[in-house]
């Protein structure tokens, strides 16, 4: 299951998702220069889709799946604010909602909509 703080995807996205039947997948999209990110969250599962459009391109130009991401959390320090997405059973379920994720992806979106794979050093 994923641990992840819907209101904190809200404030931060400043959108309200659309949720699937039961609650179980929330659907978040943000629209910026031309750009369209799309965030699928299934909870239960721990899995999260992120999408990518541009403006007049059919198909997305990024399609990204985390499967059996233990974690989700918002981060506001020196390199901004962002949410950082743990890589798939990273913490085995564990995961307490403060440690920080060594490894996954990282997702800005103000000024600019901007994804970047990470690592943090030990």
């Amino acid at each position: 299951m994923l641990k992840w703080d819907p209101l904190e995807f809200v404030d931060f996205l400043g959108t309200l998702p659309v949720e699937g039947e039961d609650g179980i997948s929330h659907i978040y999209e943000v629209k910026k220069h031309g750009l369209r990110l799309s965030i699928h969250v299934y909870q239960y599962d721990g899995d999260v889709y992120i999408q990518l459009h541009r403006d007049g391109v059919e198909h997305a130009i990024l399609d990204f799946r985390i499967q059996d991401s233990d974690a989700a959390r918002r981060v506001k320090d020196k390199r901004g604010d962002y949410f950082e997405f743990a890589a798939g059973r990273l913490f085995g379920g564990r995961y307490d909602g403060d440690a920080p994720i060594p490894y996954g992806l990282r997702i800005k979106i103000d000024p600019d909509i901007h994804l970047s794979f990470f690592r943090t050093s030990a």
